[in-house]
């Protein structure tokens, strides 16, 4: 198992070093989230692409007519390289070591911005370039709503968080009144 682990992180820096010379750290990492979610939609697949007694050539076949066309060659040999290795059945972890490989060494962010209301392309644009100059790399910026946070915002990525809402303001106020002396 461990074994594993470490050739996993291995196939993840190998596919992130390749897609970062081209550029395409953002597009592997959204290639392999769309066969997550193919994979999840159909758990025949996993055991058809993972079934050691059809040929490879076949399992790989079955892999291009599923997703061969929508995703990029990297994401696809990288995929076809997992299934030689028999790797899919925790194809979420693998996708996770892929994040967080392509956040290490290619210094490519995924951040979850969260806020009360919709915020406009040029809001979202200033938030990506701050972020950019704060970690020094590229960010990818994934909005929620939540009206609970009633303004301001809530910025995640990876185990940073960053925290400006009227709701915690709110809550600071109140401990404030109820606790202080």
């Amino acid at each position: 198992m461990a074994n594993s682990k470490r050739n996993n992180k291995e196939i993840a820096g190998t596919c992130i070093q390749t897609a970062n010379a081209e550029n395409l750290v953002a597009r592997v990492i959204d290639d392999m989230r769309l066969f997550q979610d193919v994979l999840a939609l159909n758990p025949a697949l996993v055991q058809l692409l993972q079934d050691g007694l059809m040929p490879i050539q076949k399992r790989l076949e079955a892999l291009d007519k599923t997703v061969g066309k929508q995703i990029h060659e990297y994401s696809r040999n990288t995929i076809a390289l997992l299934i030689q290795n028999n790797s899919l059945n925790d194809f979420k972890t693998f996708l996770q070591t892929l994040e967080t490989v392509a956040r290490e060494s290619a210094n490519h962010f995924e951040c979850t911005v969260i806020t009360a209301v919709e915020v406009s392309d040029d809001v979202k644009n200033q938030i990506q370039k701050a972020l950019e100059k704060k970690f020094k790399g590229t960010v990818r910026i994934q909005s929620e709503i939540d009206p609970s946070i009633v303004g301001g915002l809530v910025v995640r990525c990876g185990d940073w968080k960053y925290q400006s809402t009227i709701q915690s303001k709110l809550q600071q106020l109140h401990n404030h009144l109820v606790y202080s002396e």
